[in-house]
């Protein structure tokens, strides 16, 4: 993470529990962790979203030692109601504390409110800062002007990540790369509001170490079905590998035990698989996996 040696801003988008090998098993951990970006006379910003006092106290800590001008960061404040498709919404219209013009974020999950305030304030922070910024021309000529921030968030797209996309045969699928309990709760919010009262048809795959377990309670309801899958070969990463399908279907059945859990090599035989009847509107979500995203 500092290979870039004078970086502009530092920033902290949230803690949650990942990577545990390699930073630690508690949020605090975690957090002395990522804070290890700060670097003296170099600005950092924090998002406060979902943020415990005592995680906020570890990171206050490394940038007063480290001697670099910390700022928390409030998440944006739903505006307006943003435009839909009649079944769920398109974008969020969003309002930023000080800053004049409403913001049209084309991506879903309250997390992007957070996001989307933590990306602003980076874009005013480079502004403020006089620092040359090299740009396609067509998307910045010289001045990062209010418009021209908005007009890039609206542009943002963020794929597989609350990814709406449709099939050959006209089905609509949910991709998500959800891959940690933490992410997960944000997925199943998500499912909550704009695919239930509907069960849900999962097709999900898990690298192997992951909290499998904590992911699926967040995600699953008894009255959905499960496929369990495997993900490619990720090249050049020996070291990451697929948790097995029969361990995620028994992991399954011991969270939600009435749940319709099942077996598939690969995603698209799941797909092929699984019939929706004529009155039901196709509800399937993939997740568990950014590999599988990608696949």
């Amino acid at each position: 993470t500092n290979v870039l040696l004078e970086p502009a801003a530092c920033c902290i988008t949230s803690i949650a529990l990942d990577h545990e090998k390699f930073l630690g098993s508690t949020h605090e951990e975690i957090a002395k962790h990522k804070a290890g970006i700060f670097q003296r006379g170099r600005p950092a910003f924090v998002a406060t979203n979902g943020m415990s006092g005592s995680v906020q106290q570890v990171i206050a800590e490394i940038a007063r030692s480290v001697g670099a001008p910390l700022s928390w960061i409030p998440p944006a404040d739903l505006g307006p109601v943003g435009p839909s498709d009649g079944a769920r919404p398109l974008a969020q219209f969003l309002q930023v504390k000080g800053f004049s013009h409403t913001l049209q974020v084309p991506l879903m999950g309250d997390y992007q409110r957070s996001n989307a305030a933590l990306a602003l304030a980076l874009l005013l922070e480079l502004r403020s800062s006089k620092l040359p910024l090299k740009s396609r021309p067509e998307i910045l000529e010289g001045q990062l002007d209010d418009l021209t921030i908005v007009e890039g968030l609206k542009a943002t797209r963020w794929p597989g990540r609350l990814d709406w996309r449709q099939l050959d045969d006209g089905r609509m699928v949910l991709l998500d790369g959800a891959h940690n309990p933490h992410a997960a709760k944000e997925l199943g919010s998500y499912v909550a509001h704009f695919v239930r009262p509907q069960p849900v048809q999962w097709i999900i795959a898990l690298s192997f170490g992951k909290d499998a377990k904590g992911i699926l309670q967040e995600l699953l309801q008894d009255e959905d079905s499960l496929t369990a899958v495997s993900f490619s070969k990720v090249e050049a990463m020996p070291w990451v590998r697929p948790e097995s399908p029969a361990e995620l279907v028994k992991l399954a059945r011991e969270v939600r035990p009435r749940i319709r859990a099942k077996e598939a090599a690969t995603f698209q035989e799941a797909i092929g698989e699984i019939q929706d009847p004529a009155s039901v509107k196709p509800q399937i979500v993939i997740c568990g996996s950014l590999y599988l995203v990608a696949d």
